[in-house]
């Protein structure tokens, strides 16, 4: 998997590296400038969680053999976006936004780092050349059909 725009490990780092940035931006940012670079944090991860929750894990627990450690991934991203919602809920002059913004920001960080020195590795490393080919038409496919579902307005769901 060379080529980074097919490469679907690629792809989730970089997308990795693009919410690190948005949250940088957001907690230095103020008032109403929080309430839109929250917005585009939610819409970034929506997309990103979802593939992660219908191609990644799936290909964790089954093809890299490694049932627990997509369970804890799952768990994670589970509490990320609960704490996504709680910091969304919140006016961007709370006082508790930067708080919560932070623990998320960090949370989502050592999630990040688990998937990207373990879980990805692995799926690099385990995975026959077959294996590849299939997640990674498998990562086409389900971004083809969020592409097609964000279009028509439907919600993103889990398998």
């Amino acid at each position: 998997m060379n080529n980074t725009q097919s490469d679907p490990i690629a792809i989730l780092m970089n997308e990795h590296k693009a919410v690190k940035e948005r949250f940088g931006a957001l907690l230095s940012a103020e008032g109403n400038q929080r309430a839109a670079i929250l917005a585009e944090i939610k819409e970034m991860l929506a997309v990103h969680n979802a593939t992660e929750e219908n191609v990644i894990y799936p290909a964790v627990h089954s093809l890299a053999d490694r049932p627990m450690h997509a369970r804890t991934l799952y768990h994670e991203q589970d509490d990320a976006e609960v704490a996504l919602w709680d910091l969304a809920s919140l006016k961007p002059d709370d006082s508790e936004f930067v708080r919560k913004a932070t623990e998320l920001r960090d949370a989502l960080l050592a999630h990040v780092k688990r998937e990207e020195e373990s879980e990805f590795k692995h799926l690099r490393e385990d995975l026959s050349p077959e294996e590849t080919r299939k997640m990674t038409a498998e990562f086409v496919a389900f971004r083809e059909t969020l592409t097609h579902q964000k279009s028509n307005g439907s919600a993103l769901t889990r398998r």
